[in-house]
């Protein structure tokens, strides 16, 4: 047999050959853990394949650890996962079963140790609740190919056009804020389990997961389900994967690492939020939830939707060269449902003269005060504490730290300022540049901004939730003002925010970084959708900057069909595929060489190098026609050096950022 013992060295990462001892072999099979000698030390590894003969003499497997937790799907998945990201096979796996409890694994198998076998799934119907909820063509049409069964889809059709199924339902869905995505969740989860077929949602985090289950109550009865993420700790998690794999949930929600969940009978794989900044896993080889679930839709032929308050460039993509299908509501939906985006624009500027220079301009106050007569209110800021960024109040010159070079920041009213890097507090700062000893602020926090508020309304409740104070995950549906970062913006209990506030609006579009203005229209999209379809969200930026523009016109479908088309002119991600090589000059420059004469051209075309901390990083662009033998020739070149014992080069496929 041969068995895969994850390794972080690339050229140890290969499936080795064992033997089986004759009172092993019924338990030996695909896909179960075995311990074996490996390099003088007992290793665990996975059996991948089922081999008759070898040309080595073998060494034995030594034991046989639990059930078949790896089914032949998974692993070739996760094979062509750590191919495509230039990666090790044995680093994916790790990713994509969780390790073994021995306690979770007594509780889901039987006295002999087997794995029970899958529950069938029930008929359930929607709540009164679910079944008043908006509807359009294109989910209609959706909805009745998920009804049918995965393979139903080549004719679907629309008011909207035809849908390009094909063999499966692939769509990319856009709810509008002022809709809930509860009863879209439920009817496409009772569609499919009325195809007696179970459900795969991807979310970002733990609140999206509390949220897809909310959606789950209106469905009737309830189907049963397990929850896979990696804050429920070992025995929970490797519990869940278990249960999962033997069919004894209907619905499996999970995140990041769920992507790769083996669901028996799977009948749809939902992706929530894919542009979230939580969902490429940040170890080796970075993989993206987005391209293992659309992997697996295309090889397992299951229905997948990406859905979301906003469109990713990549999600946009897929649409436009005929991956995926648009299932979004018209205009006429997004604009009926609210809530209203309104700008700081030249009437708000006419009426408010210091309004250039005012963080939150007069109008703004007003429709906070509006709010605040019937609810609470969100207020939305770039960054969390008190003053994170200062400057030299004489020259302007951003505050570093001596010691390190690091950003000075103001940790509270009256106190000495702090390196956000290396944590030194400065007693007596002078700026090198003018000698000046007098700070001012560049970006006001939230701690700062939560001040500010408390005393322009006095009497009114001001809350915090950001990562230094800790999030909320609720707040009463009662009159008061909610400071929070992006992503850390609590649920109003049984209600929405009456108005919000988006501060920072221009900082956080304008960062220079490549999805700085796509990452923006996520994150006010996220927070617009929080607010009641009668309120009223302000957006504190130049109200002609495109992002800002999307969301008064409450368009982030267009708006992303917009920027990809600028990637596409620019040669950027996601209209090429962009691979980040970072290392020392010498070494990134030798694998360079060496991947130029895997692939026989002369050179290849790098953009670089940039310096980054102590190392080097250089890009390649590829078109995707390319992507695959460019990967292919990295992962040799990798394998090489690593077997040479050449310096580390990381490679970084698709990277979040490239700035």
């Amino acid at each position: 047999m041969g068995v895969l013992i994850p390794s972080p060295v690339p050229h140890l990462d290969r499936v080795f050959d064992y033997s089986v001892p004759a009172n092993l072999r019924d338990r030996a099979v695909f896909g179960v853990r075995v311990r074996v000698r490996f390099a003088g030390r007992l290793r665990t590894g996975f059996v991948v394949t089922e081999r008759t003969t070898s040309e080595f003499d073998l060494r034995p497997v030594v034991g046989v650890l639990g059930p078949p937790v790896l089914t032949p799907a998974q692993a070739a998945l996760t094979e062509v996962i750590a191919s495509r990201y230039v990666g090790n096979w044995g680093d994916v796996l790790s990713a994509a079963v969780p390790p073994r409890h021995a306690r979770a694994e007594r509780s889901v198998c039987d006295d002999a140790g087997r794995l029970p076998d899958p529950v069938p799934v029930r008929a359930v119907a929607l709540s009164p609740g679910a079944l008043a909820a908006p509807t359009w063509p294109a989910w209609d049409a959706a909805c009745r190919v998920l009804g049918a069964g995965s393979d139903s889809g080549s004719d679907s059709g629309s008011d909207e056009g035809p849908l390009p199924f094909g063999a499966v339902l692939r769509a990319a869905m856009t709810v509008p804020w002022g809709w809930e995505v509860a009863p879209v969740v439920a009817r496409a989860v009772a569609e499919v389990l009325g195809a007696g077929r179970r459900v795969l949602i991807v979310v970002p985090d733990d609140d999206d997961v509390r949220q897809v289950r909310a959606a789950l109550e209106l469905v009737e009865p309830k189907p049963t389900s397990v929850v896979l993420t990696a804050g429920a700790g070992p025995q929970a998690r490797y519990g869940a994967y278990l249960r999962a794999l033997s069919g004894q949930a209907e619905v499996v929600i999970g995140t990041r690492s769920a992507a790769f969940a083996p669901v028996p009978e799977l009948g749809l794989i939902v992706l929530w939020r894919d542009a979230d900044p939580s969902m490429p896993d940040p170890q080796a080889p970075y993989w993206h939830p987005r391209e293992v679930t659309g992997l697996r839709s295309a090889t397992e032929l299951v229905p997948w939707i990406a859905a979301g308050r906003s469109r990713s460039t990549e999600v946009q993509r897929l649409v436009e060269v005929g991956w995926a299908g648009e299932a979004t509501p018209p205009r006429e939906a997004w604009r009926a449902a609210g809530p209203p985006v309104r700008a700081v624009g030249e009437a708000d500027l006419a009426r408010d003269g210091a309004a250039f220079a005012a963080r939150l301009p007069k109008a703004a106050f007003e429709v906070a005060r509006t709010g605040l007569t019937a609810g609470p209110v969100l207020v939305q800021v770039a960054r969390r504490g008190y003053v994170p960024a200062v400057a030299c109040a004489q020259c302007r010159e951003l505050a570093t730290c001596a010691e390190c070079q690091g950003p000075l920041r103001l940790p509270a009213r009256g106190g000495s300022p702090t390196c956000g890097r290396c944590g030194a507090v400065v007693q007596a700062w002078q700026c090198p540049t003018c000698g000046g000893h007098r700070l001012r602020a560049v970006r006001v926090g939230s701690a700062r901004t939560a001040e500010e508020l408390a005393r322009a309304f006095s009497g009114v409740a001001v809350l915090a939730s950001d990562a230094e104070v800790g999030v909320r995950q609720e707040v009463p549906d009662v009159p008061s003002l909610i400071v929070a970062t992006p992503g850390a913006e609590p649920h109003v209990a049984g209600g929405r925010y009456r108005a919000a506030l988006l501060l920072d609006g221009e900082v956080m579009a304008g960062a220079p970084r490549l999805r700085a203005a796509e990452d923006a229209v996520a994150r006010w999209s996220d927070a617009a959708s929080l607010v009641a379809g009668d309120g009223v969200v302000m957006l504190a930026a130049g109200a002609h900057a495109a992002p800002v523009q999307a969301m008064v016109r409450a368009d982030p479908v267009g708006w992303a069909s917009r920027e990809l088309a600028e990637r596409v002119a620019a040669g950027l991600p996601p209209a090429v595929r962009m691979i980040a090589l970072e290392g020392p000059d010498t070494a990134v420059a030798e694998l360079l060489g060496q991947t130029a004469h895997e692939l026989g051209v002369e050179s290849m075309d790098a953009l670089g190098p940039v310096p980054v901390g102590e190392i080097q990083r250089w890009l390649l662009r590829v078109d995707y026609a390319a992507g695959q033998r460019l990967t292919a020739a990295l992962s040799q070149v990798q394998r090489e050096r690593s077997l040479q014992r050449r310096p580390v080069v990381t490679v970084r496929v698709d990277p979040p950022d490239i700035d």
